[in-house]
């Protein structure tokens, strides 16, 4: 992940993606519970409404 960022360019969207792709290799449970709890995305919206959205999307 470390090597993915550093590597230059568009950071941020590198991070993202070698988040993204960590996540669905490891899984949420694999961070620690109080960095889940802190993470938000759209307002409003907390980890664990995250987590129910994406299980909506999946049951589709």
């Amino acid at each position: 992940m470390v090597r993915a960022v550093r590597t230059g360019n568009d950071t941020d969207t590198v991070a993202a993606i070698a988040g993204g792709l960590a996540g669905a290799l490891y899984g949420a449970s694999s961070l620690p519970a109080q960095w889940r709890e802190l993470l938000h995305g759209w307002p409003n919206l907390r980890a664990d409404d995250l987590v129910a959205l994406s299980e909506q999307a999946l049951a589709v």
